[in-house]
């Protein structure tokens, strides 16, 4: 037995990941999404693109962006938005119902985002310019991407969850 149906999802891999906060007017050039991209903004407003859609993300939203999706970002509104971006190997096919909405977290799911944000900042340093690649410390914590990978496992799991107790 593979695990499969005991543990149905499994983050494979942190490709890149970055939590900072934008000034108004900062883009996030057109680029294509190598592995599955998680977005979240803790705060302001952004509008995030891919593929053919548009969507404007304000604080305590999250979108999730497939392999293969083109996507860009442009942080608009007063308030500069403060923005978690994950990029992860996941082959779950259970990705697909978060896929292509705008989500709304509830307050136990905001916790955790805080811990992934925080475990980010442990494996990752900033990027040189916003929108950048975020680079991957060269000595991280012990454990760094293995907590990284089982809090977003966690996360994914709970919005999963959520979206089925609500169908």
């Amino acid at each position: 037995m593979d695990g499969g149906e005991n543990f149905p999802l499994r983050i494979e891999q942190i490709f890149a990941a970055g939590c900072e906060e934008w000034r108004v007017g900062d883009t996030l050039p057109e680029q294509l999404c190598e592995n599955w991209q998680m977005v979240y903004l803790f705060s302001g407003t952004a509008e995030e693109h891919g593929d053919r859609r548009t969507m404007t993300l304000r604080a305590g939203q999250l979108v999730f962006h497939r392999p293969g999706e083109t996507v860009s970002m442009r942080a608009v509104g007063k308030v500069p938005p403060e923005v978690l971006r994950v990029g992860f190997v996941c082959s779950s096919a259970v990705l697909d119902e978060l896929y292509g909405r705008t989500l709304r977290i509830d307050l136990a799911e905001k916790l955790r985002m805080q811990q992934i944000a925080g475990a980010v900042q442990e494996l990752f340093g900033p990027a040189a310019e916003p929108g950048g690649v975020p680079v991957r410390k060269a000595e991280p914590p012990f454990g760094a991407e293995q907590y990284l990978c089982a809090s977003l496992e966690l996360l994914l799991i709970q919005l999963v969850r959520a979206r089925r107790r609500t169908r």
